[in-house]
């Protein structure tokens, strides 16, 4: 599993996540990539719409998952950036299933 640190995120929007892996190479994360993954992994059971990931905030460090290829682990040093990160997906639309 790739572990990305909040503090490596670059760029979100409705349609990605960009963040830095070594100095000076970006990579991205894509929503739908995310999403298509899931319900890949989900066939014939019950699927949440829109879903792209898990979120725990009660794991430590807490962590947002990502069913991307390979799968990711967003890890955050603090509750509060958390919870902004899962706001922002949220309001993009997109659905992360709480594991706590």
């Amino acid at each position: 599993m790739l572990k990305i640190r909040f503090e490596d995120i670059t760029y979100l929007d409705n349609h990605k996540i960009k963040y830095s892996s070594l100095p000076g190479e970006e990579k991205e994360i894509i929503f739908q990539d995310c999403n298509n993954n899931y319900i890949k992994q989900k066939q014939n059971s019950n699927i949440v719409n829109r879903c792209v990931g898990v979120r725990d905030i009660t794991a430590n460090p807490p962590f947002i998952g990502l069913y991307s290829d390979p799968p990711a682990k967003v890890i955050f040093s603090s509750e509060e950036a958390f919870g902004d990160f899962r706001n922002k997906i949220h309001k993009f639309d997109w659905i992360t299933l709480d594991l706590s």
